[in-house]
């Protein structure tokens, strides 16, 4: 059995209607065939020119690291000939240590996956704990650091960008009532650190600097940062499309009153 993902999706277009039925569609074929085998959709909703909708905690839309079954978003852009833009944000069920977005964005007319003016895709993970990384993985990030943590896609599945989690003093002291256990091991074990990653916590518990209930409450408070990262991404997301999209083309609704 494959790892499984908690993902939450938002499609915007401007016939939210006909994009529902759609998705429909297309579940109703994956219940009478195994040809498809895409992820569980529920509770399917919209929301003004949003369709919003969640795998359960059993899968994600747009992202397989194995390639063995087919992507909902890509399925949506190759049959809806009108502009669409998928986006879902995903967190792991297991101890899979990393966080993804996916974006598929699409102009006017038949998707060409080949035209970067016609249509994205995108794919984006946030690292919480970077010790999932193998040596070389290790290696581009460390020399990557000095700027923004990132490093090239290739060395980490096929996202097209990727990021280890780390927060820096001055914005946990913005948010330490936001996150106090995580300030508290800062105040107790603190040394002029420019920033917080999930490995330091680790290696405090492990110096007996900090206890495993003290680690795991800082841990919670760092996911629920991570999380609250990838829903944001959306206002982001539309800047990377190098083609064309109606002038009255809705915008995310996700992460927006987060």
């Amino acid at each position: 059995m494959g790892v499984t993902w908690d993902s939450h999706a938002e499609i915007i277009s401007l016939e939210s209607e006909k994009i529902k039925q759609l998705i429909e569609e297309i579940i109703d074929e994956d219940k009478k065939s195994t040809n498809l085998g895409i992820s569980s959709v529920h509770d399917l909703r919209i929301e003004d020119n949003s369709v919003f909708f969640n795998s359960g905690g059993y899968g994600c839309y747009g992202y397989d690291a194995y390639y063995i079954r087919d992507y909902l978003f890509e399925i949506l852009l190759e049959r809806y000939e009108g502009a669409i833009a998928c986006f879902e944000y995903v967190k792991p069920c297991q101890s899979q240590y990393y966080y993804f977005t996916t974006s598929f964005i699409k102009s006017e007319g038949k998707v060409d996956w080949d035209d970067e003016e016609n249509c994205l895709v995108h794919k984006q993970a946030l690292i919480i704990n970077e010790n999932i990384l193998d040596d070389d993985e290790k290696e581009m990030l460390n020399r990557e650091e000095s700027w923004d943590d990132s490093f090239e896609p290739e060395v980490f599945f096929d996202f097209q960008w990727a990021w280890v989690w780390s927060i820096n003093i001055d914005s946990l002291l913005k948010q330490k009532d936001k996150m106090p256990s995580l300030y508290s091991i800062y105040q107790k074990c603190g040394n002029n650190e420019a920033k917080i990653t999930t490995s330091l916590l680790y290696s405090w518990c492990d110096d007996k600097q900090i206890s495993e209930e003290e680690l795991y409450l800082a841990i919670n408070e760092c996911e629920l940062d991570c999380l609250h990262t990838i829903q944001n991404f959306w206002d982001t997301i539309l800047d990377y499309f190098e083609g064309e999209l109606p002038d009255n083309f809705p915008s995310f609704k996700t992460g927006s009153g987060s």
